[in-house]
């Protein structure tokens, strides 16, 4: 078992001490840094059976710390220093205690949760589900100190202390840069549940081992199984994954930030944007750079994580075009990913490529959408939601503008595209 309490120091190991963290917060029901006097006897009576009066207790921890008890409870401090007290009383018989607590709340030898507390073995599409959410919310409200209806950092950073790896999770997704966030507030309480479902869409099972961290599981009596539901058909999505494609300095980012992340500004970059559509979908972007090195490790794992592919290209750079076509080529032998070509920097002179845009897009029935293409959203968006509804022989084309997923369908003859189809491709 790992070491919980140093005999020579006479005091709780880091380790102990970041469990004792997790175990104070999950009892704090409001958005005070306090655990109140009844927040307090409710945790002492479920571990330890203690029918000591509250104020006999309180009056014992301000004895050895007098910066551990408020009138309305008790801090942290104070919450630690009343198992110092147990430990140095009967450091064995409160030792055998303790890691029946810890136990309970999940821990191994090594006082980290099992992996049996936030593990799934569905191998389904999953999404969040209704119990998680509410219980997000919560959350939020619970770190939102002054009830502005966002978080900003140093809460984020409150949110995110009971988490044992020492940082935000969603930093690794480029946040804050990732989502819609204002620099003097922070994020919504609707930033804040896209980050939540991108974090489940791209890692399932470090999101499920986060969620039972900030105590999911026993904030509410549900199992990490309640976290997320089955999606069985495509129709019932909410989340959907882009992926950006083109070269250097071709506009990527740009194109990401002014659907998802706008208030940020032109140097604070991201490889992943998260934000929603006009009917409440979820759509991560994802860029990817490079690509002409590595396309052959691209291609194997494409379709698992993607729903389109948007090909960007420069108008003001001569070589910018031939870049995606390459790269289309590769994806198009790969597999039948819908894809569209976006043209960028609109108001820069438009140089001639090495090869034809016009052309090619044709030849591989690809629209080319203008970066600022805003007026198709709704059509588009079902058309994509219910694809498999269609008679589809072969995907040839999506886009997302302003966070919308656009499909484009070849079917049996163009004939039977419909007038929306024939409409869009006439336009570009």
């Amino acid at each position: 078992m790992h070491t919980v309490w140093d005999r020579q120091g006479n005091c709780f190991s880091e380790e102990a001490i970041n469990v004792f963290t997790r175990l104070y917060q999950l009892h704090k029901k409001s958005n005070s840094d306090i655990l109140s006097n009844e927040e307090f006897l409710d945790f002492l009576k479920i571990n330890y059976n203690l029918t000591e009066s509250i104020k006999t207790i309180k009056r014992n921890i301000r004895r050895e710390c007098v910066r551990g008890v408020v009138n309305e409870g008790i801090t942290l401090r104070g919450f630690i220093t009343f198992h110092e007290m147990m430990m140095n009383q009967n450091t064995s018989d409160c030792l055998e205690s303790l890691w029946k607590v810890f136990r309970r709340y999940g821990y191994n030898d090594q006082l980290f949760l099992c992996e049996s507390y936030y593990t799934s073995t569905v191998s389904e599409y999953i999404e969040l589900d209704n119990a998680a959410e509410d219980f997000l919310l919560r959350r939020f409200d619970l770190y939102d100190s002054n009830n502005s209806g966002y978080l900003d950092d140093q809460e984020m950073e409150n949110y995110f202390q009971i988490y044992p790896y020492g940082k935000n999770p969603f930093t690794s997704y480029g946040y804050p840069y990732c989502c819609s966030y204002i620099e003097e507030v922070g994020i919504s309480k609707i930033a804040y549940i896209h980050l939540w479902k991108m974090f489940l869409h791209m890692d399932p099972a470090s999101m499920l081992k986060c969620l039972s961290y900030i105590g999911f599981q026993n904030d509410t009596g549900l199992t990490i199984r309640s976290a997320y539901k089955i999606i069985e058909s495509p129709e019932k999505r909410s989340v959907f994954n882009g992926i950006v494609i083109g070269s250097n300095e071709c506009g990527k980012s740009t194109f990401c930030r002014k659907l998802f992340a706008e208030n940020s500004s032109d140097t604070c970059n991201s490889l992943y944007y998260v934000g929603n559509t006009p009917t409440n979908k979820i759509v991560i972007l994802q860029e990817e750079n490079y690509l002409r090195d590595n396309i052959d490790n691209f291609e194997e794992g494409l379709y698992n994580r993607c729903d389109f592919v948007f090909l960007l290209y420069d108008q003001s750079n001569r070589y910018s075009f031939e870049f995606i076509s390459d790269i289309y080529e590769h994806i198009k032998v790969a597999r039948d990913i819908p894809c569209v070509v976006v043209k960028t920097k609109n108001d820069l002179p438009e140089i001639e490529q090495t090869m034809s845009p016009k052309t090619f897009t044709k030849s591989n029935r690809l629209p080319i959408i203008p970066a600022n293409e805003v007026d198709v959203i709704e059509k588009l968006v079902n058309l994509a939601i219910n694809k498999k509804r269609w008679p589809i022989k072969r995907i040839i084309g999506t886009t997302l503008l302003f966070g919308c997923a656009y499909a484009f369908y070849y079917m049996d003859g163009m004939d039977h595209l419909g007038d929306f189809y024939k409409d869009l491709m006439d336009d570009y």
